[in-house]
């Protein structure tokens, strides 16, 4: 049984396009993936109005994907056969890189690798940190009422690196800064991107944006961008409250106090934990079903399908859909959360078969999600203010905010709810089919 195509309005709206690349299988875990996107940490060089470069474009208009870093071999790019992805193709194109003379920094133009079009922008760092500056000036960016997305082709570093993307508007005095927090220890190939504002500095008037910078604080790295894209903002932000392997607690202590705000959850199911000691049973889950809440999808025995072959990942999600769909629980079948975070471009290229919607970690996004099998996570059980914190950026900028929790003190989760309740008609907590509606909705626009 294959996955549930997107609702009709997005079919009719949009196309979903894309090309992944598979490889090796990723070294996080389930909590440590959602960790570092709320860190205060900003982009090291901590820049100031005077911090935008003026030199000319540095750029190798000869270099190929082959061509890298003086300390970096050929060898450490894995070539890898394409897969079609479900990226959704929508939203007003700012930047297709066809031309990038108003780009310069630690850049290169690729014509050998790209996501649409005929290349794409290399921005490779050798000495802890890479920087790209678009200069706009002349036609500035109008970015009102918008949220951003772009593709990124990345290279496998050790560790968990952050990208920023600060929109000079017009000025680094008053500009937005986006964080995303960086999977390349994923062998990904292309993604798309859903970036989210991290930090506002000064006033910036987002109808005149005049430069864009794009900084990698990694060493010994290349990312590739393409594709940079406008998107509609929803009327409020959006959260999902996500509890995962389907503890019998989650029924017992935080179903009722969900159920006191009037606020849905999403549920990850275990099938094999189903019904044993301290596990929902079905007829726990279909009572919380009845109240807004979805069962989706957490594999059969939490597997991380990052070690399955193919085979068995499809036998694994069709175990799951048909139990799911003969449980009463159809309307959610094609919606996945990734045990331990973990997906690659392997395991993602068979997900695409069976999956709308997948929920692993990294941060806050949008609610026009354009890469639907990857939508962020924030680890709320860490600390009592990293979710608030997250709330209040979810609330100021219409963000889409996914908080993952397994077990937290009721004192702290009712904490968190209260912090959600009194943003009022600026956050909405939605379940995962409205999450879909919605941004069915704005890409539709």
């Amino acid at each position: 049984m294959l996955r549930r195509k997107f609702v009709g309005s997005i079919i009719a709206a949009v196309g979903i396009s894309g090309c992944l690349e598979w490889g090796n299988a990723p070294r996080n875990t389930e909590q440590s993936e959602a960790t570092d996107w709320n860190s205060t940490k900003r982009t090291p060089h901590s820049p100031t109005a005077t911090s935008v470069p003026t030199s000319p474009n540095r750029i190798d208009s000869e270099a190929t994907s082959t061509s890298t870093p003086a300390d970096q071999s050929d060898s450490e790019i894995n070539p890898v056969p394409p897969y079609q992805g479900q990226f959704i193709d929508s939203g007003r194109k700012l930047d297709n890189f066809e031309d990038v003379s108003h780009w310069s920094g630690d850049i290169r133009q690729d014509t050998d690798r790209s996501f649409s079009g005929s290349q794409s922008l290399q921005l490779h760092s050798t000495s802890g940190e890479a920087t790209a500056i678009a200069d706009y000036s002349d036609d500035p960016l109008d970015l009102r009422e918008a949220d951003l997305s772009f593709a990124c082709y990345q290279d496998l570093p050790d560790g968990q690196p952050s990208m920023f993307v600060d929109l000079f508007a017009p000025d680094a005095d008053n500009r937005l800064q986006f964080k995303w927090v960086y999977h390349g220890y994923k062998d990904l190939g292309w993604q798309r991107v859903d970036i989210a504002p991290f930090e506002t500095v000064g006033n910036p008037d987002l109808s005149a944006v005049e430069k864009v910078r794009i900084t990698l604080n990694a060493s010994k790295i290349r990312v590739w961008i393409d594709d940079f894209r406008a998107h509609p903002a929803p009327d409020a932000g959006k959260i999902i409250l996500r509890f995962d392997d389907a503890h019998e607690h989650h029924y017992t202590d935080y179903f009722p106090l969900l159920s006191e705000y009037g606020y849905p959850g999403i549920e990850a199911v275990v099938l094999n934990s189903v019904g044993q000691r301290d596990r929902l049973s079905v007829a726990q889950m279909q009572e919380m079903q009845s109240d807004g809440w979805e069962m989706l999808s957490h594999t059969v025995g939490h597997d991380d399908v990052t070690k399955l072959s193919e085979v068995e990942l499809r036998k694994n999600q069709e175990t799951m859909k048909e139990w799911l769909t003969e449980n009463g629980f159809e309307r959610s079948s094609a919606y996945f959360v990734y045990p331990f975070n973990h997906y690659d471009g392997k395991s993602l290229s068979v997900l695409n078969d069976y999956v709308d919607l997948g929920f692993a970690g990294g941060g806050l996004g949008n609610v026009a999600v354009t890469n639907p099998l990857t939508i962020a996570s924030v680890d709320a059980e860490e600390s009592t203010a990293r979710p608030l914190e997250a709330i209040d950026r979810a609330a100021k900028h219409r963000q889409l905010l996914v908080l993952m929790f397994h077990t937290i003190d009721t004192g702290q989760l009712k904490k968190i709810l209260d912090h959600i309740r009194d943003k009022g008609d600026r956050l909405d907590v939605i379940n995962a089919s409205q999450l879909q509606e919605e941004f069915s909705r704005l890409h539709s626009q």
